[in-house]
């Protein structure tokens, strides 16, 4: 009998009635079904060996699971990455248990690995600005929409999904109001103000004239929906001259909370605004406010002056790539070994890029550290990876300042 079963089970293309259920019967999302469809057939493959052994979840044990989540960990995954997949593995086993039969969930004992909370990117309200400030061609169709599609981000906070996703009928120019649909199926009202509806009146017009009347409101000049991808480019492009670390939609909407908890908008209503479920998401926002805060005070109070070292800043530019938030914190916990060396370092410049593709030595590393009334220390290192050239140069700079302090 239980021969019988795993048969019949490993016969059934089991990961495709998961999806099914979880887009038909549960309503999540497009972008959120694809998640669980890379992670499961990820995980497939990885387990019948590129396919060359049948697929039998129902023999899987949780040793098993162990070793491919370990694997993952050795070829670099990151632990948000392995953690998304242990959630996906548990939900897919827990609908094997009420669809399928299944008499346990192997997946139910795996340990989720702990996630560090770094703070949300996000670009300061001069430089954002002067994104906004930009002159664009207000004949051009794709001009217009780009630069509406950077403003709305920022001015309401919505997501990309939110954006792509927003239809003609949601935007109220009356009112000021636009209607999202959110996660977990949920629509919110997002107010805006006269800079923005007549951004929108003439957007629209423009958009009328070039792709016709569309259903939804951001489309190509074809006529055709927006992509993320796109979307993407576009926030990446027009944010380039700005010194955040990322550059992407998502940072346009951590922008968007941190600038009105600055200027003293109630943590509830900015809860509402993005949409979140709890107020602990929004929290973290108020950690950025908090820092600035503390930062001023060890800048300007004079009781606080007599007793601190310098603030360090350290500001990282990746040129031409995007760059991980584990290499900036790396580079992070890397640059604050210095202050060992030199209490009155007050910033330290990274500048990462890729030199001759074709080669294994291709990570180059520029740290330039400055002192207060002193030359600045500088080093360049060209390595394998990029931590192992941040790590030469930062051994170089420590020489440096070492050699400073023994001719005083």
């Amino acid at each position: 009998g239980d021969v019988y079963k795993r048969q019949s089970l490993s016969s059934l293309p089991m990961i495709d009635d998961f999806l099914t259920y979880l887009r038909c019967e549960l309503n999540y999302s497009p972008h959120t079904v694809d998640a669980y469809r890379r992670d499961l057939t990820g995980w497939r493959d990885d387990t019948t060996s590129g396919g060359r052994y049948a697929f039998d979840p129902a023999s899987v044990t949780l040793l098993d699971l162990r070793e491919w989540i370990f694997s993952l960990s050795k070829r670099g995954s990151s632990p948000r990455t392995v953690r998304r997949k242990v959630q996906a593995l548990r939900a897919f086993y827990r609908w094997m248990m009420r669809s399928r039969g299944l008499q346990a969930n192997p997946a139910a004992e795996l340990t989720l690995p702990k996630l560090e909370k770094p703070l949300p990117v996000f670009v300061r309200p001069e430089e954002t600005e002067s994104v906004l400030n930009e002159e664009v061609d207000m004949t051009d169709f794709e001009q217009v929409r780009d630069r509406l599609i950077v403003d709305m981000l920022y001015t309401t906070g919505m997501r990309c999904s939110e954006l792509t996703g927003l239809t003609d009928a949601g935007v109220d120019l009356t009112r000021g109001e636009l209607k999202v649909h959110g996660k977990r199926n949920k629509d919110r009202l997002i107010p805006f103000g006269k800079e923005l509806a007549d951004m929108i009146r003439h957007y629209q017009t423009l958009r009328n004239n070039t792709a016709g009347r569309s259903e939804l409101f951001f489309v190509r000049s074809d006529g055709r929906p927006l992509y993320r991808k796109l979307v993407y480019n576009v926030v990446h492009r027009a944010l380039q001259p700005t010194t955040a670390l990322r550059r992407s939609p998502h940072v346009l909407r951590h922008s968007f909370a941190t600038d009105m908890l600055n200027d003293g908008a109630d943590i509830n209503a900015v809860r509402r605004l993005l949409g979140h479920e709890s107020l602990s998401t929004t929290q973290i926002y108020t950690h950025i406010t908090y820092r600035e805060l503390q930062q001023n005070y060890q800048q300007a109070h004079p009781r606080a002056l007599k007793k601190r070292r310098l603030i360090m800043e350290v500001k990282i530019q990746a040129i031409h790539f995007d760059i991980a938030d584990k290499l900036v914190s790396f580079i992070n916990k890397k640059a604050e070994r210095l202050a060992r060396h030199n209490v009155n370092i007050s910033t330290v410049d990274v500048t990462l890029k890729v030199v001759k593709p074709e080669t294994a030595m291709n990570k180059e590393a520029l740290v330039k550290v400055a002192v207060p009334q002193q030359d600045d220390f500088v080093a360049t290192k060209i390595a394998d990876t990029f931590e192992e050239a941040i790590d030469l140069c930062l051994e170089a700079i420590e020489r440096q300042l070492e050699k400073k302090k023994d001719r005083k």
